[in-house]
């Protein structure tokens, strides 16, 4: 048996240990049935931040050469305060400051933190965060999760950030962003609890995680790995992030107890519709669409009393 094959083998049996043996320690909800508790009302609607994840397919010089794909998914980031991407695939290491040369030329100050290339075989990418730099800012090097179990393709790209207002109690949290190989789905979604509790473990200041990305499963399948506590994913598993309209595989995940700047608003930007595509010229950009969720930029203690949100999208 080759040594990479081992590698797996192993790591499916530790995950199976941890996590198979033992009735899970989180509990998860779906966000439906937790609506009126989910989110904290604690600042007036324009002192939020709208926090994305886009599956930007295979973005890379080909895409970067397209003036009119590239008007769109500028138009599409610029509605976001802070947007997670995946699938920067080419080797050329222009394309990001290109992409941000055009966000910045209407003179806004985007910024990007960018990962290692991560894959394995043929097959690599980087993960992306695109911020407003005059809204929020990074805290911490940002680094690739360990992978515990030497299972996953692309581990977890982590980033710590806070809001630069208010001038105390200002918003901080930690992103995990998440691309999930579609042909490994039954070894890698069971080890996101111990790749994610390994990094939590080491950040006992911070108390807001969110883990948002291309999971290539629906936030139920989710739930029965849970990997924060009271889990919820943003995404119901009806509303499709997909341009087909057949999939719920893109999501925004957090725990509902803990992060309550989470104001209780988040869906999927539907391209094709907003922006009177068809579905050949939507591919084009990607065959994902984004998903979103809103937040306070104030710090809110996590025994805050939530109150309700409801559904929209910030233009």
């Amino acid at each position: 048996m080759r040594k990479e094959a081992c590698f797996a083998v192993i790591g499916v049996l530790l995950i199976w240990i941890q996590f198979g043996c033992r009735p899970n320690e989180y509990s998860s909800v779906p966000i439906k049935n937790r609506a009126s508790q989910v989110g904290g009302d604690v600042a007036p609607a324009d002192r939020t931040i709208l926090m994305g994840s886009f599956n930007i397919k295979n973005l890379g010089v080909a895409k970067l050469a397209q003036n009119d794909v590239m008007d769109l998914l500028t138009d599409i980031v610029r509605r976001f305060d802070l947007i997670a991407i995946q699938e920067l695939r080419s080797e050329e290491q222009h394309i990001i400051p290109a992409f941000l040369d055009m966000l910045n030329a209407n003179g806004m100050n985007y910024r990007a933190e960018v990962s290692k290339r991560i894959g394995k075989g043929r097959y690599y990418e980087q993960f992306v965060y695109i911020y407003d730099a005059d809204k929020i800012q990074v805290t911490r090097d940002s680094f690739v999760a360990p992978d515990l179990y030497k299972i996953m393709h692309r581990s977890l790209y982590v980033t710590s950030f806070r809001c630069t207002e208010p001038s105390s109690q200002e918003f901080t949290f930690t992103l995990f962003n998440v691309h999930v190989d579609p042909d490994e789905i039954k070894t890698e979604v069971p080890a996101l609890p111990g790749i994610v509790q390994n990094v939590i473990k080491q950040m006992p200041e911070e108390d807001d995680f969110i883990v948002l990305g291309d999971f290539n499963v629906a936030g139920t399948i989710l739930a029965k790995s849970p990997f924060l506590r009271n889990q919820i994913a943003i995404v119901p598993d009806g509303l499709a992030t997909n341009t087909a309209g057949n999939k719920s595989i893109d999501n925004i995940t957090l725990d509902y107890e803990a992060t309550m700047e989470y104001r209780g608003k988040g869906g999927v930007i539907d391209i094709i519709t907003e922006y009177g595509l068809t579905r050949e010229q939507a591919d084009r950009v990607s065959d994902h669409m984004p998903v979103w969720a809103e937040f306070s930029i104030y710090e809110t203690e996590p025994a805050a009393i939530a109150s309700p949100g409801g559904p929209g999208i910030r233009r």
